[in-house]
């Protein structure tokens, strides 16, 4: 009976040295698993915030974008409506007899101005797209080069939306 206590009574030495080897461990735990993993979580943070920095700044560009596509636009339809207002004035300040071949060249006027305007709104949206379209993809490009997670998904969604 009394070798099974002696058995179980704790050894300071071998307590002291099972302290010191736990204590070692979690040190060198610490520094080959722990403080490179809080060093990568932190840089992935710093890239997840330039990212979103990036898409900010082409987001305003965007709008910005947008805005002088309309003001362009306004300008258009004002150039538009001034031609159309100057053709009337000159249509009533004609003769009787000029009043129908007035008529017949302001139709023409109209219709070229339109047409006109037709293409240069056409070429001002297919500019404006591509520029987006542009800034789209590199903003794309740059998020799903950081996270090959998510580029991961990005490409399942693609295939099973098609």
């Amino acid at each position: 009976m009394e070798s099974i206590l002696d058995s179980l009574t704790i050894n300071s030495q071998y307590f002291i040295f099972a302290l010191i080897n736990f204590l070692l461990a979690i040190g060198i735990f610490y520094f080959i698993a722990l403080k490179p993993l809080g060093k990568t979580i932190k840089e992935r943070q710093n890239k997840i915030d330039t990212g979103l920095k990036k898409a900010e700044e082409i987001e305003k560009k965007l709008e910005e974008l947008d805005k002088n596509f309309n003001e362009k636009l306004e300008k258009a339809e004002k150039e538009y409506k001034n031609i159309i207002e100057k053709a009337r004035k000159e249509a009533r300040i004609l003769k009787q007899e000029e009043l129908k071949e007035a008529s017949k060249e302001s139709k023409i006027i109209l219709e070229s101005v339109q047409k006109t305007l037709e293409i240069e709104k056409k070429k001002l949206e297919k500019e404006y797209e591509n520029k987006i379209t542009i800034k789209v993809k590199e903003v794309l490009k740059a998020i799903l080069k950081e996270d090959p997670q998510l580029n991961k998904k990005f490409i399942s969604k693609v295939i099973k939306d098609e």
